[in-house]
């Protein structure tokens, strides 16, 4: 590990009216710390009963004994996190969403959350960022959700995401991602220090219909094709997906990878991006395999 520059590091607490309070030494810098601990470390506060409504912090404990604060907790100890912040939706499914909110590590009560719809929220963990041509969070009205949530008792808020159809927004892509940013209150408190990665996205899919029986070249080949452009190993190895004669040989195994549960690991595609629409599509052709 390369501790260069970090020094003497402390956990402290930080009183009202006061230099930060030490709790207790960092020992990041013992040669064996990170490999015995990954990281952990306890602190005994039984001496320190207050410690619970104030913010820590970790320090840096200089020759001169001057305190630099390095990172803090906010000064409220404001929390709010998703439990679950990944979501797949066709038109017209819904899912329940549940939020955790604490105060200095405690449940907090009746605490208003905003939600809001937050592009940047998506793009932000993106490198590069999307190009404008291909814009994230349009439509806003394909995700309907409350503007607010109150906490209950044990600091916990739930509430429902219902997808529609976005109208294909991407064009080359299925469907759109939405960023949905969760705030404390109606307006963050200063040094709240909202934490980036503290979103829900969202994929909501497009709506897709097809003249019955569906065919190779108009229905199938421009979904699979794709599937095989974007994995060619899968070309060079199992089957090309691209090509109608190797789909047609491979047809029970393609239909068995696709009609396992979602949270198989064998289930295919491995990127579960695929809509229910065009999903049902593709399994009714494998039963009738029309070129």
């Amino acid at each position: 590990m390369n501790t260069d520059g970090l020094g003497n590091l402390a956990l402290a607490v930080l009183l009202p009216g006061t230099t930060p309070t030490i709790l207790g030494d960092i020992n990041y810098q013992d040669s064996d710390w990170y490999t015995t601990t990954a990281g952990i470390q306890q602190f005994d506060l039984t001496d320190l009963s207050d410690v619970e409504a104030y913010p820590l912090a970790i320090v840096r404990v200089k020759d001169s004994g001057e305190k630099e604060i390095l990172i803090q907790e906010n000064s409220i100890g404001a929390f709010v996190r998703a439990d679950k912040f990944v979501f797949r939706l066709n038109p017209g499914e819904e899912v329940e969403f549940q939020l955790y909110a604490t105060v200095f590590g405690k449940p907090a009560a009746n605490q208003l959350i905003t939600l809001v719809q937050d592009p940047a929220s998506v793009n932000n963990m993106q490198s590069p960022p999307n190009p404008d041509s291909i814009p994230i969070g349009t439509p806003q009205s394909a995700l309907q959700m409350p503007s607010t949530v109150t906490t209950d008792a044990q600091g916990r808020a739930s509430f429902k995401l219902t997808a529609s159809d976005p109208g294909n927004p991407r064009q080359f892509i299925d469907g759109q991602v939405y960023g949905v940013r969760y705030i404390w209150g109606e307006q963050e408190p200063p040094d709240y220090n909202h934490d980036p990665t503290s979103f829900v996205s969202v994929l909501a899919h497009d709506s897709y219909t097809y003249e019955d029986p569906p065919t190779w070249t108009i229905n199938v080949e421009p979904i699979l094709g794709q599937y095989a452009k974007l994995y060619p190993y899968m070309t060079d190895n199992i089957v090309n997906l691209g090509n109608y004669k190797d789909v047609v040989s491979q047809k029970e195994s393609i239909k068995r990878v696709l009609s396992i549960p979602k949270d198989d690991p064998g289930y295919m595609q491995v990127t579960r991006d695929m809509s229910r629409d065009k999903l049902q599509m593709i399994l009714k052709w494998l039963d009738n395999p029309i070129q």
